[in-house]
Formats: structure tokens, C-alpha cells, sequence
């Protein structure tokens, strides 16, 4: 091959973040008009940007209970003040030149968008740094067509796209070749520290990377065992600053599974204990028995901290609910489940290239990147499939090698340009789409546009009451509307969602009532083409509530305020049964 065509992809060290402001440029404009419709995907931005609307209306460093949503039962949502941030910090900018919505909008647009081009250049230096390819046109067009990369998308404000930022950091500073110099250190113990203040869906990742490394350095280099002792230890002193910072007194030493607290941090401070003793006599018998003592003891102290998520949450939200999140199921299970190709080629696409990257592996740091890869696979694979956004990210340098490496071996001028490129997961999942679907007539029904939940509450003038509504409307209606909601997809949210639940299986009218009227509720939104409705339905009683409003014989007591006549229905509660 000469020595052009081997160049065709080369670019020059800035031209990463020259490319990546050109394709975040071109995603806000294509973007914008969906976030100026409210159209934000997911129930996490939209409860995201409820925070940041709550904060603009009553400014709290501290999180507060929110009043529109189940105060009484306290810190239902528990997310960290940090990703609202950057979103006040714009929105406030903007708001000197524009009103208050677009000001909003323009903040929720652009901030995840500069993660993006964040996110990009660093793992352009992360291929550069361990894979030695300099070829950045490729892995920023692997990197912005990457599962990942949908997280950062305009609206998507929720704390995901910061955590895979921040634990891309982490690997650029723990795998550089400069690593020895202590800003390094400092450089991972904060991308560690400030994610797990965000949250702790990455923990698990960071554990499997610096136990990985902490192994691998036992046999080949001892200052990169230091270098992770030094990391726990950091990590544990930038985590108590922060907790100091974000968190109030009231939770510093209450172990809670869902958010970063002083015991859980301990566990960083055994992991440095551990592998200072480990470093007197660096053998791996030393290191498992320091881990089994050090590690051991912190666990009999805080035992708390490492109870499984969700181990004694009430069975009907988890037989109704947990159980059919599909981002909650594992990878298997979502594949057996899909009804066509194209989601089912977006994780194949996205893993089996970078898996058939070990042939092109030419040394130890390589393959220990490799193994870091196949490790992360076990959580998307058996647990659930929403870790793989992190799996994604580290997968992106190893598709890059492998499309470089189909390029040079290509001799066809077309091909050699188009096979690298469909290794672009969401690139040649439309692809894939577009076949799928192209056979298909789409029915004049399905052409009917209907309006939104919100749309529709705000067309009846509907405002300051409390509304029983499902479990996936709950974010949005709060959010775009002035009113009040009991139910929500959120964890913490148990007294709300067993309410719901209970309520709609319930063949005790009378009860139910009494429930819903104790409780406040003004309006009850029914919603036919729920998804949930079919597990409820499944295993309801003859009588149930669900059914009877199904069979279009709801309880005397719901009283129909409005029927959008595509399936969601209004009552209001007035009366007894």
C-alpha cells in the first residue's frame, strides 16, 4: 500500500476538536427544534430539568424535597446538584439576552453538546495514547456515531453523558504512558470522586479497572501500583471534600446505596491501605490477604454499604415494574425479546468488532485494555443492558483499530472506504433500519398525530391539581405542567408507585377511594396504551379497577372529565362508590 492511500484518515492533533465542533454544530441545528417541542426522550431529563426549574424558581445549594411531587415522603429525587451546573451557569448567561424558555433551551441544548466535543477529542487521545492511531477521523466518527454518544445528544441533560466524560478521563489518565507524574493521579482520583458525587452507576467499572490494574502491576510494574494507591487514597480525600461540599451533615454517614456517603468512601481508604502493605511484599498471596483483612474489616464496620440494590423492595412494583424496565434487563434477554434486527445489530455492531480487536493487539497495555473491555461485558451481558454505554466507551479505540486495519487490507477503492465506516454503530444501525422498514406501508392511522400527555392536560386548562396518572407520564407532567404528581418511574418513589399499583388491581372500590382521596388526588389520567396496563392486566382480579375502566365501566366515583379518543381519559374523583 503506499504511502497516501495509508494517510487517507490522518489528521492533525487539533483536528479532532475542528471535527468535533463541526458535528456538534450540525447535531444542534438538526436537535433544536425537538428540545424547543419539549421532546427530551428519557424521564430523567425531563425530572433533570425539573431540578434546574425548581433551582431557578427557588435557588438551594442543598437538594430540597420537591413540593409538586410526594414531599412528605421526602428526597424521592436524590441526583447531585453537579450537572446542574453547567446547565444554570448557561441558562443564567442566556437569560440576559433572551426570555426565560429560551433561555432554557438554549442551555439544555448546548451544554451536553459541549461534553460531546469533550468526550470526542479525549478518546481521540486515548487511541493516540495506547493504540498509537493518529488516524482521528476515524475514531471521531466512531466516537460520535457510538451508543454513547447518544447520551450526549441536545436535551439529554440527565447525568449519564458526564459519567461516561468522566470515566473516559479516568482511562486517559490511568492508561498514559505518563502516568508517574502526580498530576495523573490527581487527574483520575477526581474524574473518580466527582462521578461517584453524580452517581454510582459507573462504581462498578472503576473497581474492575483498578482492580485489573492493580493485578497486572503486581507482575510488571510496581510504580504503577503505586500510582493506584495513590488514586484510592486521593479518591477518598477529594470524596470527603465533596460530600462536605454537596451533601448535608444529615447523610454524610448513612449508608445508602444510591448516592456517595462517607462509609462507602472508606472502602477507597482500605483499597490504599491494602496496597501499601501489599507493596512491602509485593506478591499476590500479600495482596489477597491485605484485601481479605483490610477490605473485610471496613465491610463488618459499614456492612450496609454493600446491600444489593432493590433487596427488599416491595414485590408488586418489582413483579410490575423493575421487572419489565427494559434498560434494567440484561443484554440477553433484550436481544431474545427484540422483534426486529436493526437493535439487535446496534449491540452486535458495537461489540463484536472491538471483541475481534485481540489479533491486533501488539503489547501488555493493549491487552490489558482489551481484558478491561471484556470484563465490562459481564454486567451488560447477565445484569443490565444500560451499562453498556460504558462498555461502548471503552470499545470505541479497539473498533478503531480494527476499521484502520480492514482499510489498509482492503485493496477496493469503494469498499476499503465503506467497511470501515459501517463499523459505525448507530451510522449502520439506520442503515439496517432503513431496510428493515422499507417494505412496510405505514396506515393512515398511524399518521394521525395526537397530542402529548402534557399537551393534552394543558388543552383542558388543567392546573394546580394533584393527578394520579401512570408511572411514565409522571416526569413529564410535573415538568411541563403546573401541577402535582403521586407516581414516577424513580426508585425511591415506593409509596407512590405501590399506591398506583395497588389501586389498579384493586377490586375494592370503596377502598380505593378512600385511598385516593386521603392522599389528595384531584384527577385520576388513565392512559389505555400504557405498557403497563398489560403486566397489570395479566394477573388483575375479574373486578379489578384496570379492567373495569378497560371494559369502559369504571368505579361511580370517576367522574369523565375528557376523552382524547386515542385512549387516554380523564377523570375527576368526586362522589362514592
Amino acid at each position: 500500500m503506499n504511502q497516501q492511500s495509508n494517510q487517507s484518515f490522518d489528521t492533525k492533533p487539533y483536528e479532532p476538536l475542528i471535527l468535533s465542533i463541526i458535528l456538534a454544530v450540525a447535531i444542534f441545528f438538526i436537535r433544536y427544534s425537538g428540545v424547543t417541542e419539549w421532546d427530551l426522550g428519557d424521564n430523567d431529563n425531563f425530572m433533570r430539568l425539573h431540578q434546574v426549574m425548581t433551582f431557578i424558581e427557588s435557588p438551594s445549594w442543598y437538594l430540597q424535597p420537591l413540593k409538586d411531587f410526594n414531599p412528605q415522603d421526602g428526597q424521592i429525587i436524590h441526583w447531585s446538584r453537579i450537572p446542574d451546573l453547567p446547565i444554570l451557569g448557561l441558562y443564567y448567561v442566556s437569560r440576559l439576552f433572551v426570555d426565560h424558555t429560551t433561555a432554557l433551551q438554549v442551555s439544555i441544548a448546548i451544554v451536553p453538546l459541549i461534553y460531546l466535543i469533550a468526550f470526542i477529542v479525549i478518546i481521540c487521545k486515548i487511541s493516540q495514547s495506547i493504540f498509537d492511531v493518529k488516524h482521528h477521523t476515524l475514531t471521531v466518527l466512531y466516537t460520535f456515531f457510538s451508543i454513547a454518544a447518544i447520551k450526549f445528544y441536545p436535551g439529554n441533560i440527565d447525568h449519564h453523558n458526564l459519567q461516561v466524560l468522566l470515566y473516559s478521563c479516568f482511562i486517559l489518565f490511568t492508561f498514559s504512558p505518563s502516568f508517574k507524574h502526580k498530576e495523573y493521579a490527581y487527574g483520575s482520583a477526581l474524574s473518580i470522586s466527582i462521578s461517584l458525587l453524580i452517581g454510582l452507576e459507573a462504581l462498578p467499572f472503576f473497581i474492575i479497572a483498578l482492580a485489573s490494574l492493580t493485578v497486572y502491576a503486581i507482575y510488571n510494574d510496581l510504580n504503577k501500583l503505586k500510582f493506584i494507591r495513590d488514586i484510592s487514597l486521593l479518591t477518598f480525600i477529594f470524596g470527603m471534600i465533596g460530600i462536605m461540599i454537596f451533601q448535608p451533615v444529615s447523610i454524610w454517614f448513612n449508608p445508602q446505596y444510591d448516592i456517595l456517603t462517607l462509609p462507602l468512601l472508606c472502602f477507597f481508604l482500605a483499597a490504599a491501605i491494602t496496597i501499601s502493605l501489599t507493596l512491602l511484599k509485593p506478591k499476590l498471596t500479600i495482596l489477597c490477604i491485605t484485601t481479605f483483612v483490610c477490605i473485610g474489616l471496613t465491610w463488618l464496620v459499614f456492612p450496609n454499604v454493600l446491600k444489593p440494590p432493590f433487596s427488599d423492595y416491595p414485590e408488586p412494583l418489582v413483579t410490575y415494574w423493575l421487572s419489565h424496565v427494559s434498560e434494567a434487563r440484561p443484554l440477553t434477554t433484550v436481544i431474545k425479546d427484540s422483534s426486529g434486527l436493526a437493535k439487535t445489530w446496534f449491540y452486535f455492531v458495537t461489540i463484536v468488532p472491538a471483541v475481534l480487536s485481540i489479533f491486533l493487539l501488539t503489547n501488555r497495555k493493549q491487552k490489558l485494555y482489551y481484558l478491561l473491555f471484556i470484563i465490562s461485558l459481564l454486567p451488560v451481558i447477565f445484569w443490565q443492558v444500560r451499562t453498556v454505554i460504558i462498555s461502548a466507551t471503552i470499545a470505541i479505540p479497539l473498533n478503531a483499530i480494527v476499521g484502520l486495519y480492514a482499510f489498509k487490507k482492503i485493496k477496493t477503492p469503494v469498499i476499503r472506504i465503506i467497511l470501515p465506516i459501517l463499523i459505525a454503530p448507530t451510522l449502520s444501525t439506520l442503515i439496517v433500519r432503513q431496510i428493515e422498514t422499507s417494505p412496510k406501508i405505514e396506515s393512515s392511522e398511524k399518521n394521525v398525530e395526537t397530542l402529548s400527555t402534557h399537551d393534552f392536560i394543558k388543552k383542558l386548562g388543567i392546573e394546580g391539581k394533584k393527578i394520579f396518572a401512570p408511572m411514565d407520564s409522571g416526569a413529564k407532567i410535573v415538568t411541563l405542567t403546573d401541577n402535582y404528581i403521586v407516581t414516577a418511574p424513580y426508585h425511591r418513589n415506593i409509596r407512590g408507585n405501590l399506591l398506583y399499583v395497588n389501586t389498579l388491581l384493586s377490586d375494592n372500590y370503596q377502598l380505593a377511594f378512600e385511598q385516593l382521596k386521603n392522599e389528595g388526588i384531584d384527577l385520576f389520567l388513565f392512559n389505555n396504551n400504557d405498557n403497563q396496563n398489560k403486566y397489570l392486566i395479566k394477573n388483575s382480579k375479574p373486578k379489578s379497577i384496570i379492567k373495569s375502566i378497560t371494559d369502559g365501566n369504571p368505579p361511580k366515583w370517576l367522574i369523565l372529565v375528557s376523552d382524547d379518543g386515542h385512549g387516554r381519559t380523564i377523570y375527576e374523583l368526586k362522589g362514592q362508590e
